[in-house]
């Protein structure tokens, strides 16, 4: 039988459409597998950038309430003014991060979402068609046109944080151009740069890609986000503090060439190092001798385009300026060329920790004391707290912040013990030894309806519950519990006397039918009254008596 030659070629067409859809779905799974294990690898990098820009706030927060910080309001303004800055960064980058993570989401959906059991080996949900190649291109390019919406606001977000990044003091434009070229979001694909249409970039990154690889491509730039944002807190705490930077500060640039001291440390002790990196920025590596630097008229040796510098601090406290020159052989001119020469500084202090007591400069017993310690010259982590044997601390959540339990009796003294790990690892500085005061908790006073006595309304007294233990003005949160009394009716001379356990009187039936029926002119009195607080010491309490009264 013969098939006539048009239904054959309608057929061979239709056998090559569908030659055609199967080689383009058929993504290898070795090339998918390298997607998952790439975006896990990435997703942990999210994690581990959030914490970092995390504990950059929490670290700002933690310094304003530092005494000396409190105590010099200039550098309290600065601190305060860095930290808004610090925090709108965080705000801009999180809604760049959300905005990314949204468009994620779509071509998810698109291409069909997750299944709904969980992948046994790994325990991460698992997508329905990770190599669907239809999802990313629809949500990225046809019909939403989410890459070219992302790649503007992508280039808005790097400019923004620049700007906010910036030096107070500084030249916006040549900043924000010396920080583009640090920041690690780019528009590169193939052998071109960012010069593309915001159309061409998002067509060479989405078009026909799997989900799977659109998926890792945006959790990649939502990494590039945090990163970005941890470089931009990073200049910002160093703008305040002037510390050691994961990424070098930018000082000053002139044409394309920049000056660029990296110190370790900028705060030390006597005798401590200074220590820091040099370096002139666009620097050739194949030549070494393009490039002097110089640190006070000193010459420094360059290797591979960076130059080291030490010294040993010296006695004398205070700020330590440092004049860094340099030259770098520019190849078009074919000369030497003199780079703007920068000022840096080294602040030298006295080692010293102080101890605050939250509450007031004694411990109580049973109860959780709270005081913060606060070092100068050594990292809180380098701190070494030594207490005697009558005191134990334990950590707080924030920094500096310790709870202090001590043992009786009162009337004794502890001490608490303070050294600490220089911060270049060459010894120990002590801080000295500080000496407390041990008490035990206050008693409480009895009240009865609210008073002491010595009359009460007779309708009061027959309605009332028990005696009540007031511990008041008292900085602690401590309560003392009624244990048990002996309660007293006299009543035209009559003395009956009923034993409370507890601080009600209804645990006594007796007692309750002896209440009801009081009389004006009775003697009422609560005697032997136990009470224990949170030191859990049983404590005896004076007689509390009245006279009842219409």
């Amino acid at each position: 039988m013969s098939i006539p030659k048009e239904p054959r070629q309608l057929m061979i067409n239709l056998m090559y459409l569908v030659l055609t859809a199967m080689l383009a779905i058929n993504v290898s799974s070795e090339i998918l597998n390298a997607f998952k294990i790439i975006n896990k690898s990435i997703n942990r990098s999210i994690a581990n950038i959030g914490e970092k820009n995390s504990g950059t706030l929490a670290n700002f927060a933690s310094a304003l309430q530092d005494p000396k910080v409190i105590g010099d309001p200039a550098k309290k303004a600065r601190i305060e003014a860095a930290m808004l800055r610090a925090k709108e960064v965080t705000e801009i980058s999180k809604v760049m991060a959300d905005k990314i993570a949204g468009y994620r989401n779509e071509i998810i959906k698109a291409s069909g979402g997750f299944k709904p059991e969980i992948d046994a080996a790994s325990g991460d949900s698992v997508l329905v068609a990770e190599s669907n190649l239809d999802a990313a291109t629809m949500v990225m390019i046809e019909n939403k046109k989410r890459g070219v919406l992302m790649k503007d606001e992508l280039s808005k977000f790097k400019d923004d944080l620049s700007k906010l990044a910036a030096p107070r003091d500084s030249s916006m434009d040549l900043f924000v151009k010396a920080m583009d070229s640090i920041l690690p979001i780019t528009f590169d694909y193939g052998t071109k740069s960012n010069t593309g249409t915001s159309e061409e970039w998002a067509f060479h990154n989405f078009h026909m890609v799997p989900t799977i690889g659109a998926t890792t491509i945006l959790d990649k730039y939502i990494s590039d986000v945090k990163n970005s944002e941890n470089i931009a807190l990073d200049q910002i705490w160093a703008q305040a503090f002037g510390e050691k930077q994961k990424n070098p500060k930018i000082i000053q640039i002139m044409n394309q060439f920049a000056l660029i001291n990296a110190p370790e440390n900028t705060y030390l002790l006597p005798g401590e190092k200074y220590k820091s990196k040099l370096m002139i920025g666009s620097y050739n590596t194949s030549n070494s001798q393009s490039v002097y630097i110089a640190v006070n008229g000193s010459p420094r040796p360059v290797v591979n385009g960076e130059a080291t510098y030490e010294t040993v601090a010296d006695s004398k406290p205070g700020e330590h300026i440092l004049n860094i020159t340099g030259t770098i052989y520019d190849p078009n001119l074919k000369q030497q060329v003199a780079v703007t020469p920068i000022k840096a500084s080294y602040f030298v202090g006295t080692a010293g920790a102080t101890i605050s007591l939250d509450k007031m400069n004694v411990f109580y017993i049973g109860v959780d004391n709270p005081i913060t310690i606060s070092a100068s010259g050594v990292k809180m982590e380098n701190l070494i707290i030594n207490p005697s044997s009558n005191i134990t601390y334990t950590r707080g959540a924030k920094p500096g912040e310790y709870f202090v339990r001590v043992t009786g009796p009162g009337g004794t003294k502890g001490t608490i013990a303070l050294s600490g790990k220089r911060n270049d690892g060459l010894g120990v500085e002590n801080f000295g030894t500080r000496e407390y005061r041990i008490k035990k908790i206050p008693d409480p006073i009895i009240k009865y309806m609210k008073s002491q006595g010595p009359r009460l309304r007779v309708d009061l007294a027959r309605v009332g519950l028990g005696p009540e233990a007031i511990l008041e003005n008292f900085d602690f949160d401590c309560k003392f519990d009624v244990i048990g009394y002996t309660l007293t009716v006299i009543s035209k001379g009559e003395e009956q006397n009923y034993e409370i356990k507890g601080p009600f009187i209804n645990s006594n039936p007796n007692a309750v039918k002896a209440m009801k029926a009081l009389k004006a002119k009775d003697q009422l009195i609560f005697e032997e009254i136990r009470v224990m607080g949170c030191d859990k010491v049983l404590r005896k309490m004076p007689q509390l008596a009245f006279i009842l009264v219409n």
